[in-house]
């Protein structure tokens, strides 16, 4: 959809978009604070992992684990959240 020469987004893809930021917020919450805070310097910030080690003054190694639990919990929880939404459908 065009108007005024700027592309417009369909609705109902917005309104998925803002679903699906909205699960990804929630599962964020349920990492431990060093968990958050490796995924946004990680995903969000595009650091990489000895930049994070020296910023949080950890070995890299730590920062690999802290980074593979997170994004391990993130999937539990959002493949969970994923089954209860499909219970109720």
């Amino acid at each position: 959809q065009v108007q005024d020469g700027r592309p417009h987004a369909d609705p109902a893809a917005l309104a998925q978009n803002s679903e699906e930021r909205r699960r990804l917020v929630e599962a964020l919450r349920r990492l431990t604070p060093e968990q958050q805070q490796v995924i946004t310097m990680r995903f969000i910030d595009n650091l990489d992992v000895d930049e994070i080690a020296h910023l949080m003054r950890r070995r890299p190694g730590a920062i690999h684990s802290m980074q593979h639990r997170a994004l391990a919990s993130l999937n539990r929880f959002l493949l969970e959240r994923e089954q209860v939404e499909a219970r109720r459908a």
